[in-house]
């Protein structure tokens, strides 16, 4: 095939548009040095308190956000919680877990300390909010053109104070 016939059957256009894609694929590369440095793992609280339930507190350790492996669990720490003013110890369960059986409320002023061997004390506080109520719901299935199932639907409306 002559040049000639190549510009006429494809077009100009797209003659000059596959060397400019074979230069994006075969671009170069350029390595980008990292620098290392070793850092200190930091302590990680994690803990969701919700009326009605009991206490879970996960402790664990942060790492290089390159490293591979789970992150190290904390299973050496004096863990207390104080609701409303009176302080309950943790008891330690298994691979950073810390539970109390005590019962949370809604309303209820909790305070979380967490004494780490060289880290020192760490604390939290937070209120556990009100639950917030369903306003209305509604029930109903819509049927898709060619299906033969409809679809159900469910949607309800929550009424929930931002000051709460």
């Amino acid at each position: 095939m002559t040049i000639k016939k190549l510009f006429s059957a494809c077009g100009i256009l797209t003659v000059l548009m596959i060397p400019f894609t074979m230069a994006l694929f075969f671009s170069c590369e350029k390595v980008v040095e990292f620098p290392i440095e070793d850092q200190t793992p930091l302590v990680v609280v994690s803990s969701l308190p919700t009326a009605d339930s009991t206490l879970l507190v996960h402790l664990s350790k942060s790492r290089f956000f390159l490293s591979d492996g789970p992150f190290p669990t904390v299973d050496d720490a004096t863990v207390t919680i104080e609701v409303n003013g009176v302080r309950y110890p943790l008891t330690f369960q298994t691979q950073g877990n810390y539970t109390q059986a005590l019962r949370i409320h809604e309303g209820d002023s909790l305070s979380l300390f967490v004494e780490v061997p060289g880290y020192g004390e760490l604390t939290s506080t937070a209120r556990v909010p009100k639950r917030p109520m369903i306003k209305d719901t509604a029930y109903y299935d819509t049927l898709l053109p060619g299906a033969y199932i409809p679809l159900e639907n469910f949607r309800f409306t929550l009424c929930d104070p931002p000051e709460e």
